[in-house]
């Protein structure tokens, strides 16, 4: 019980581990993101080509055992339980792929390597070796299925180059992973990329919503009669109060460019279409301001006199 019990705090320190590497690998570039070196690359010896190639084979052969590991998983009683609960089998597998790991890091940042790396199948390809090996260690605490589903989406990630949010992979992987979850940091991985799918709903919308009504407050103010100025017409009051609530709001969308950046990333002409659009409202609405002040002040003088009219009546009718 003391030996499955540690084995079970390994598993759970592994998954941290790689589920920070993942986040920290979102946010900055490492070698493994695909970064070439340099032009002066060291022209490798023989003892480096042999280095080399035992390092490759040991990558190689941990993401074979995996296939195997992962088909073994999928068949009953183990398909609907973490992978980890191979036991014995998994725990000796996920220490090769400690060491398989390292190898492909060292192939990857050593510049003696670097000539060597198209012998080995490319730099991308061992990349997506040591990427697959490390998430194992957070994926491996959910059932097969679910570790199917999330290294999907890394596929895809890799492949597209877009934001996961957006790949139908994502929201599978969301909607596969809500049960049969063996340990917490399998279910806190799932419930932050669920919550990360509501966040980018809620941005999506907003930025949709956004841009379809100042594109509709375009549209009215270039609909209205023009016999008259626009400012001057009986709905300007109402359509000067909404737009200028939608050009801050795009404002507000355009400064935050971390938040805002793969949506449109995703949707092309869409940031610039909100940026002059909203610039263009804005300007039309301070070349409007003076005389629309003036017109208020003037319907606010007449108000004023026609309630003190008032009250004058209704204190004369009263008066003895």
């Amino acid at each position: 019980e003391r030996d499955a019990a540690r084995a079970r705090e390994e598993e759970r320190a592994r998954a941290a581990e790689a589920d920070k590497a993942r986040r920290r690998e979102r946010a900055t570039p490492s070698p493994e993101s695909g970064a070439r070196p340099g032009p002066d690359i060291p022209q490798p010896s023989a003892r480096d080509a042999r280095a080399a190639a035992k390092l490759a084979a040991l990558l190689d052969d941990c993401l074979a055992r995996r296939d195997s590991l992962l088909e073994r998983a999928g068949k009953k009683p183990h398909s609907s339980r973490p992978v980890t609960e191979l036991g014995r089998r998994h725990r000796a597998w996920r220490r090769q792929a400690d060491r398989a790991v390292a190898a492909g890091r060292e192939l990857l940042r050593n510049r003696r390597y670097a000539a060597l790396l198209d012998a080995h199948g490319g730099r991308d390809r061992i990349a997506v070796g040591v990427a697959r090996l490390r998430n194992a260690a957070l994926f491996d605490l959910m059932p097969v299925r679910g570790v199917r589903a999330w290294e999907a989406v890394e596929d895809r990630v890799r492949e597209t180059g877009r934001h996961r949010y957006f790949l139908p992979e994502h929201e599978t992987a969301c909607s596969r992973s809500g049960v049969g979850f063996g340990d917490g940091d399998a279910w806190r991985f799932v419930d932050d990329e669920s919550e990360l799918r509501k966040r980018m709903d809620r941005q999506q919308a907003r930025l949709s919503d956004v841009a379809e009504r100042l594109r509709g407050h375009a549209a009215e103010r270039e609909a209205a009669p023009d016999d008259i100025p626009f400012v001057e017409q009986a709905g300007y009051g109402r359509w000067r109060v909404r737009t200028e609530h939608e050009v801050r709001e795009a404002g507000w969308i355009l400064d935050d460019k971390r938040t805002y950046a793969p949506h449109f990333a995703e949707r092309p002409g869409l940031e610039a279409e909100l940026r002059n659009l909203s610039a263009a409202l804005a300007r039309l609405m301070r070349k409007e301001s003076e005389k629309w002040e003036r017109m208020e002040a003037e319907r606010r003088r007449i108000e004023r006199e026609r309630q003190q009219s008032l009250d004058i009546s209704r204190g004369g009718g009263f008066s003895m």
